[in-house]
């Protein structure tokens, strides 16, 4: 058993050590497409960046600055892409926000902000403000902390009006965070968008070209994808029309 034991950990170990050279070797390769950045050499960034976002490294910091390179290069639809996608893991991070809302004066199809509710987009604003980690880290102290207060009401058998009113609002809390918590991972991670990385683009009736042209959209526009079919994506654009583009068209955000 022991020996089993002891095995197990040298496998671990040999694991941990195997990794390290891989992870030094990104970090590397990340300061490399910084500095390719600063001097200016901004496709050469993108090479590396992206070599480092192959690698497995994933987080604010790269997508944002991907982002910038992109963005420097006149790649419009490249660079909303990945501030979204920096922003959707940084959701708080203030020079990301401003960065995409600059991005965005350049878009040629303008979108209308009270195309929607405001309840609807006050109440998206408000969720994805936070991480779903953070969201669910908030629900289950909330559930923790009514264990706590129905297994004392239990124990003690105390059904006063404060405790009483205690365990209705933290029982309410937890309902409205766990809501918070499922509508925040659909939009983050379930809802999947795209975004249009070419200048221009006849958004179709049906998946191919036969089909009529429902209207022209341009570099940058953003959208729900709603299915994906022969090549195709057929999706609800941020200018609240419909229709299809091919895949080449646009990346996933």
């Amino acid at each position: 058993m022991i020996s089993r034991a002891l095995i197990l950990v040298l496998i671990l170990i040999t694991l941990c050590i195997d990794s390290l050279p891989a992870s030094s070797a990104l970090e590397h390769d990340f300061e490399v497409a910084n500095e390719q950045y600063q001097k200016g050499d901004y496709d050469a960034a993108i090479e590396s960046y992206l070599a480092v976002l192959s690698g497995g490294v994933d987080n604010a910091a790269l997508h944002y600055n991907l982002g910038n390179a992109y963005f420097k290069t006149g790649r419009l639809g490249y660079a909303i892409a990945c501030y979204n996608r920096a922003l959707r893991l940084e959701p708080r991070n203030d020079d990301i926000r401003a960065n995409l809302e600059f991005a965005r004066q350049f878009l040629v199809d303008k979108v209308n902000p009270n195309a929607q509710s405001p309840i609807w987009t006050w109440y998206k604003s408000f969720v994805l403000y936070y991480t779903t980690n953070e969201w669910a880290v908030l629900s289950s102290c909330l559930l923790f902390l009514l264990a706590i207060v129905l297994a004392y009401m239990i124990w003690t058998r105390r059904r006063t009006l404060v405790i009483k009113t205690i365990l209705s609002v933290l029982l309410v809390l937890f309902i409205c965070a766990g809501i918070c918590t499922g509508v925040n991972a659909h939009l983050g991670y379930f809802a999947v968008r795209g975004a249009i990385v070419v200048p221009e683009v006849s958004v179709k009736a049906g998946p191919g070209d036969d089909f009529d042209e429902q209207f022209v959209a341009h570099e940058g526009l953003t959208f729900d994808i709603l299915k994906q079919e022969s090549g195709w994506y057929y999706g609800l654009f941020d200018n609240r029309l419909k229709g299809w583009i091919k895949l080449s068209d646009a990346v996933k955000i």
